[in-house]
């Protein structure tokens, strides 16, 4: 978004890959997201629809297009993105928009936001020679810039049916009741992420969010315990004074499980904590829920929505969350 506003081109918005077993479904951005909310930042942004529509007209062959991929211009490997071989999703979403790529180009040019950065971009691809960047991955620093990426959040925000379904759901679960909103990311391959934790900084994937850039990252904070969950989740709603015990769970796995064991073990901690102290006790139980529809973007739109929210200070998903305004966030095992 920043770049294509610095360089005063148009941003399409490509849709989102969803897999359906083996096979990819592509779904419309602004079948998840508010285009007129984008628009308010890039007027001329356009989905990836309309963006056809406009290069058909203008007499654009979708069987002849340009590739442009980050790597040395003088490598003699091609972009993956125009060959079958490169696998999904690249290959099945580039076949199914009705794109074939014939030839490339590797650059080598920065996306972090400096000075130079649109002089940098313009002279290596004036409009004029290059009407069209199909990139193949977003023009932008991993892990991103916060101090940039901050202050767009406002203009990425859950399209209205997202919305509605999201409220109706915690109405359904909460009654309007205040809830923490409980990021867990727990799954097998974010435990093979969190492994070894050895020289790992605050550069390391999202941990930026939470943690300097030469700071150390403990392998508590990447992949928290249930005993770690139970404990940072507990230290809000007390500090609360009990204002608010009902939790709203998130999750990489299948999360029934995991809010029972967490409903369990936080009630075990809620009952100690009224007997050691009678003067500042818990009264209502604490209780624990899911969305009922397995969604990503009701679960997305329901943490931005908590009292509190916490989450997972390595994750990119954790990251969209917090950044939204408002969002008073917190991270497992940071205290």
């Amino acid at each position: 978004m920043y770049l294509a506003k610095a360089l005063g081109r148009t941003l399409v918005l490509p849709p989102f890959i969803e897999y359906a077993g083996r096979s990819i479904k592509l779904v419309p951005f602004d079948a998840v997201f508010d285009l007129d909310a984008l628009r308010r930042y890039l007027p001329d942004a356009m989905t990836m629809s309309e963006f056809i529509a406009v290069a058909d007209e203008l007499g654009f062959d979708r069987n002849d297009a340009t590739a442009y991929c980050y790597g040395r211009p003088d490598e003699p490997r091609e972009c993956l993105m125009q060959h079958p071989e490169a696998g999904s999703p690249r290959s099945p979403f580039w076949k199914q928009l009705g794109f074939t790529f014939t030839r490339s180009e590797n650059h080598v040019l920065s996306t972090r936001v400096h000075p130079l950065l649109v002089q940098q971009w313009q002279a290596r691809y004036p409009v004029e020679q290059h009407p069209f960047l199909f990139l193949s991955g977003p023009p932008a620093p991993y892990p991103v810039d916060i101090k940039h990426c901050a202050p767009l959040q406002e203009y990425v925000v859950f399209n209205t049916a997202i919305v509605e379904a999201t409220k109706y759901e915690l109405e359904s679960l909460f009654d309007g009741r205040p809830f923490v909103g409980v990021h867990a990311r727990i799954g097998s391959d974010w435990e093979r992420v969190c492994r070894d934790m050895d020289g790992k900084t605050g550069m390391y994937m999202s941990a930026r969010q939470c943690l300097g850039m030469n700071d150390p990252l403990p392998k508590r904070v990447c992949y928290p315990t249930a005993k770690r969950m139970v404990k940072d989740v507990f230290r809000l709603i007390r500090q609360r004074q009990g204002a608010i015990t009902d939790v709203f769970v998130a999750a990489d796995v299948r999360v029934s499980s995991l809010v029972r064991e967490l409903e369990t073990k936080l009630n075990k901690k809620r009952d100690k904590h009224n007997r050691d102290h009678p003067e500042r006790a818990i009264e209502k139980p604490i209780r624990v829920k899911h969305a009922k529809k397995r969604s990503y973007q009701i679960d997305m739109a329901a943490l931005q929505l908590a009292d509190e929210f916490i989450g997972n200070c390595v994750s990119s998903f954790t990251h969209f969350i917090a950044r939204t305004p408002g969002v008073r966030a917190n991270y497992f095992g940071m205290k």
